[in-house]
């Protein structure tokens, strides 16, 4: 367990309260990213659900799942209705690497039940609504199949009644077995 008996657990928090970890000496603050945003997951008031989940995304920050120097801050905001963890990045119009975090996230989080849907929220937005929380967007996990063609152009062709691709495997092979 990542916290010693000395040391307070997140679910002894008052309420209102943040914990954070941050890389180089920089706040999570709105103000220091504006072009940033987060990544938010809602949680489970049950203190052990959240201790253990904030335990996890800790030791995921530091020892580098998530592979990006954008990852600027890990948040855990404790508020009276709901708790969140949150996930800063430095620039939110980096899609590739912002997506990238989501999908780390979800693979962290797969057996906790949280992975169908993150919300983030840019820092602008922040600083105008005056909540890293409230009207953030949903983003939904969704399953996506490679197309046929990409997969097996011969299959594809035979689904679609066409001929296959020249240098197909069917092609290669009906070639060579005439010679």
């Amino acid at each position: 367990m990542l916290f010693s008996n000395g040391s307070v657990r997140p679910s002894q928090l008052p309420g209102d309260s943040n914990y954070y970890l941050s890389r180089d000496h920089h706040y999570p603050m709105w103000e220091a990213f504006p072009n940033g945003g987060a990544w938010n997951i809602k949680l489970d008031k049950r203190g052990d659900v959240m201790d253990r989940m904030w335990e996890e995304l800790f030791l995921a920050t530091i020892g580098e799942a998530f592979g990006e120097p954008d990852v600027v801050a890990i948040v855990l905001a404790i508020r009276s209705q709901r708790n969140f963890l949150s996930v800063w990045n430095a620039d939110n119009m980096n899609h590739a690497v912002r997506f990238q975090i989501s999908e780390t996230l979800r693979a962290l989080f797969s057996i906790r039940g949280v992975t169908d849907s993150l919300e983030y929220k840019s820092h602008a937005t922040s600083m105008k609504d005056g909540s890293t929380f409230r009207n953030a967007m949903t983003y939904q996990s969704v399953v996506t199949q490679e197309p046929a063609a990409k997969k097996n152009p011969t299959e594809a062709a035979k689904a679609a009644g066409t001929k296959p691709p020249p240098n197909s495997p069917a092609k290669v092979a009906k070639g060579s077995a005439k010679a």
